[in-house]
């Protein structure tokens, strides 16, 4: 394998990791596996890291769906990066081809409901950005184990923030809430996280916060697209609800 696919495959443990330990998605304890894989990556280990995020499977579908509207690979660094953070990648989507990939592909894998895939799709935007903040936002959860209400939506969406305090496994970070009043709108909070696979964060860091639990180390550029893909599909799913 080469390096930018370890790359992926990092990137795409730290996001899972949390969601496989709640038990929402993929096969029970691969979070184990990422961890390890966090920690000592190797070109052995990394096809089994890759099958086991496969087991995710509405994250598998939508990294297929990028990569071939992109004509590239699901595991590609870009691919991955452009679903949980964002990136050019997210640019130019087919809005018919993203409405084929929720009425066929969604519901062949029993992700969705054919009449859910058919409503989703009626007030569907013009403009798609497939990235995570417009799954949850907009399409909401396919696993039947985490109620689609505004708090669950607010903890699944991946958040931005800037380290305050770190305190062993736990950090506070400054960052955001989302809420819903008739439309999803943001308000400044502070996050109490936890922090088991980054133990350099220090005080002033970016991190990417999903589920209350430390996801990725930011730079300056992967802050400003998460921010904009963020805010681009609160847009986009408020104008849908109208």
């Amino acid at each position: 394998m080469q390096h930018t696919d370890i790359e992926a495959l990092k990137l795409g443990c730290g996001f899972s990791f949390i969601t496989n330990r709640l038990g929402y998605c993929g096969i029970e304890n691969s979070h184990r596996e990422f961890a390890e894989f966090l920690k000592e990556p190797s070109e052995e280990n990394a096809e089994k890291v890759k099958r086991l995020l496969e087991s995710f499977h509405g994250l598998h579908s939508y990294l297929t769906f990028i990569a071939e509207q992109k004509g590239m690979q699901p595991f590609d660094k870009e691919v991955v990066e452009a679903y949980w953070i964002g990136n050019e990648l997210l640019e130019g989507i087919d809005g018919k081809a993203f409405k084929e990939f929720v009425n066929k592909t969604l519901v062949d894998r029993g992700l969705l409901p054919e009449r859910v895939a058919r409503k989703k799709t009626e007030n569907l935007p013009g403009k798609i950005y497939p990235h995570h903040s417009f799954h949850v936002l907009y399409m909401n959860f396919f696993t039947k184990k985490v109620d689609s209400i505004p708090e669950n939506l607010d903890k699944c969406i991946v958040k931005w923030g800037k380290v305050v305090e770190v305190q062993g496994d736990k950090a506070l970070v400054s960052s955001f809430n989302v809420a819903f009043e008739g439309k999803f709108f943001t308000h400044r909070a502070e996050l109490n996280v936890e922090n088991i696979l980054f133990p350099d964060i220090r005080k002033n860091d970016d991190v990417a916060v999903h589920w209350n639990f430390m996801s990725k180390k930011l730079d300056e550029d992967e802050v400003a697209n998460l921010k904009r893909y963020t805010f681009e599909n609160i847009e986009l799913a408020n104008s849908a609800t109208e």
